[in-house]
């Protein structure tokens, strides 16, 4: 029992009786040592075998006495620990205008044009007044492994305030400031502060689009083939037919959205809407309904909600990053239904699975040509000089050492980058959620995942694991929808 072997993450070795094994993260060790055995050791011939396989970091003195003064043979017993990477709390971004809460205080308006106008009150502000401020975080600590190996702690993505047209930093950077009077209008990147053009009665089509350079606050109802196109904000105090709304703002529809297969909206913020039918709505970060969505086209860059009692997703297909929350999915009549979450970390660890690959091959490239150039250079030390051929051979060694090795950094950076949008993609999650029915004919898609719902499920929640989709009753901290959107963070006081 005298030969050095360093076990690895995931790794086991018998020897003379006994089973040592460290855990796929390495922040563990196990050993079990068959009753038969016993006699052939003790603390100090553990603690030397431990040390002699690379078990160097968090051993427990308290378990390893313990195996021989209980007599815990033939049991695997958690003989060191390792420190796993504290991640610290990253900062978080406070935004004071929540588009979801004003919608939700104004569904009670009966009359479209109080809706609108209070809702434009609600959006105005002036200058050097806030519009977000940033919450300070923490920063993380690296861990280590029981094999004495350091684990790096990785700053995760954090926002960051990103001034848009019309607002500015406050002089400490913690605040972003109104630059001027106007409205507050977000297009899912940023906030900015623009102008405003209020339309009395309907937008109608007529041969050209209805354009703003701002918001734009229709009082009336957008008809069936009209166009309206904004930089900021487009709200709607009654219904939107099958026209067509594209803002580089968020849109706001008091009431709801009857597309016959042909409405449109497209919106780099925010969607909010009574409910829609038989439209494409895409929503840069959240679509917000507080009524059903029925055979419809909906997308969401971070998640979708329907609630107000009828929030129910009726056939279509329905897509967001992170979440889908609903009261109801599918119906009795086993109607189609496709449900999709997760598409970008798909995409995005594709991209990584292609890069890594790239990089071995670079890398492999550079082993190659350091090999050739080390043994040429070798080789010229020894004559004095080279031939032609060789010589030229040493320089194109050489040159491709150096391109591959600049290649090979720039990949390695771009791994990085990657590898944190990851981590903050899936610490954020990725659900669909439903505190009533989900029906058999429902579909639910999460990466490379396909579930098919068979039979009634009720309170239940789709999460994405590792290798799967895993169902599970739905929590009480889901009973209700959750603001996974940047909007507005109520948690951060």
């Amino acid at each position: 029992m005298t030969e050095q072997t360093t076990l690895e993450a995931g790794g086991s070795i018998k020897e003379g009786g006994i089973t040592l094994s460290v855990s796929k993260d390495a922040l563990s060790a196990t050993v079990s040592i068959q009753r038969r055995f016993a006699d052939r050791w003790n603390v100090e011939r553990l603690l030397q075998f431990l040390n002699r396989h690379g078990i160097t970091h968090g051993i427990l003195p308290t378990a390893i006495h313990a195996i021989f003064r209980d007599n815990r043979f033939d049991e695997s017993v958690v003989i060191a620990e390792g420190i796993p990477i504290n991640e610290g709390k990253p900062k978080k971004i406070k935004y004071l205008y929540a588009y979801q809460e004003i919608y939700k205080s104004l569904l009670k308006c009966q009359d479209p044009s109080q809706f609108v106008r209070e809702f434009v009150r609600a959006l105005t502000i002036t200058r050097d007044k806030p519009i977000a401020r940033e919450i300070p975080g923490t920063e993380g600590e690296d861990g280590k492994d029981v094999l004495g190996k350091a684990i790096p702690w990785k700053s995760p993505y954090q926002e960051e305030l990103i001034p848009g047209a019309g607002t500015m930093l406050s002089e400490d950077s913690r605040e972003l400031l109104a630059e001027r009077d106007g409205l507050v209008s977000y297009d899912g990147d940023s906030y900015q502060v623009v102008g405003a053009k209020l339309h009395k009665g309907d937008v109608v089509p007529n041969g050209s689009e209805f354009f703003a350079e701002g918001t734009v606050a229709v009082l009336g109802t957008a008809r069936s083939d009209a166009v309206i196109r904004a930089k900021g904000d487009v709200m709607i105090g009654e219904s939107v037919e099958a026209a067509s709304i594209y803002s580089d703002g968020s849109v706001v529809i008091g009431g709801t959205m009857e597309g016959a297969k042909r409405g449109k909206v497209e919106a780099k913020g925010v969607v909010l809407v009574r409910s829609v039918h038989y439209s494409e709505i895409r929503a840069g970060q959240i679509l917000f309904l507080v009524g059903a969505a029925v055979q419809s086209d909906l997308t969401a860059g971070q998640a979708i909600h329907l609630s107000g009692g009828n929030g129910r997703i009726l056939g279509g297909t329905t897509r967001a990053e992170h979440e889908i929350w609903a009261e109801e999915i599918g119906s009795k009549n086993e109607v189609g239904t496709i449900l999709i979450v997760g598409e970008e970390l798909n995409r995005v660890n594709e991209h990584l699975a292609a890069l890594k690959a790239d990089l071995d091959d670079k890398d492999s490239q550079l082993r190659k040509a350091r090999s050739l150039s080390l043994t040429l250079k070798e080789l010229k030390a020894n004559q004095g000089s080279l031939p032609p051929d060789k010589e030229m051979m040493l320089m194109t060694a050489v040159r491709t050492e150096w391109g591959m090795r600049g290649q090979a950094e720039l990949i390695r950076r771009q791994v990085t980058d990657l590898e944190i949008k990851i981590r903050g993609l899936i610490r954020v999650g990725h659900a669909v959620r439903c505190v009533g029915t989900v029906w058999p004919g429902t579909e639910i898609r999460m990466g490379r995942f396909v579930y098919r719902v068979d039979e009634p499920l009720s309170n239940c929640e789709f999460v994405l694991q590792d290798d799967h989709i895993q169902i599970q009753p739905l929590g009480e901290e889901y009973q209700g929808p959750r603001l996974l959107e940047r909007i507005h963070h109520d948690d951060l006081e």
